[in-house]
């Protein structure tokens, strides 16, 4: 009588077993294949990082003074990952000195904080409308989008629009031999107003 293919394999070797769970283990544990949706933004966004993102803030260069910017990333896979944001309210623009930009030449100076290490023939910007999270076919916010590429160089795609009184970048970046373009697509387009 033979036995069943299921019931042989389960009375095969402990060590195969072992093998095959280690693997699969290994494989759902590495960062690039640990995909979340998470809040990011101060809750005005919903992403979906490859990993559990860190926090961070940092100053941006903006009209000749810094503006602090807060940032959720993950490297993974040798690419990062990010959603950074800042939020200025009226009165906050005049005590930072930026009362005189408008919300056109503020997003402008964060696109081109991002692609400062780029020749210019390197960068195509585009608009791209920004999806609700509840409500997928109304666009909540219209965004400028930027895919720069060096020469067997840098990949970065990004997003950059301001809605309420945040302004929003969502980033992947990385060697264009670690990060593939669909993965970066996929990681930007993923992004959802609240």
């Amino acid at each position: 009588m033979s036995l069943p293919f299921n019931f042989a394999i389960a009375a095969g070797s402990r060590r195969w077993q072992f093998l095959l769970l280690s693997v699969l283990l290994l494989v759902g544990c590495s960062p690039a294949h640990e995909w979340r949706e998470l809040p990011a933004a101060d809750g005005a966004v919903q992403v979906t990082f490859p990993g559990k993102p860190s926090t961070d803030s940092r100053d941006l260069p903006m009209a000749g003074r810094l503006v602090t910017f807060k940032i959720s990333a993950v490297e993974a896979a040798g690419a990062t990952f990010a959603v950074g944001h800042m939020t200025l309210k009226p009165e906050e623009l005049q005590q930072s000195g930026l009362p005189e930009l408008t919300d056109d030449e503020i997003t402008d100076a964060l696109v081109q904080s991002l692609v400062r290490g780029f020749d210019s023939q390197d960068v195509i910007t585009s608009e791209v409308a920004v999806r609700r999270l509840r409500a997928p076919t109304d666009t909540g916010a219209t965004a400028v989008e930027v895919l720069a590429e060096q020469p067997e160089g840098l990949r970065l795609l990004a997003r950059v629009f301001h809605h309420q009184d945040q302004w929003i970048q969502v980033v992947a970046v990385g060697p264009s031999s670690r990060l593939d373009t669909e993965t970066a697509r996929w990681f930007v387009d993923s992004l959802r107003l609240q």
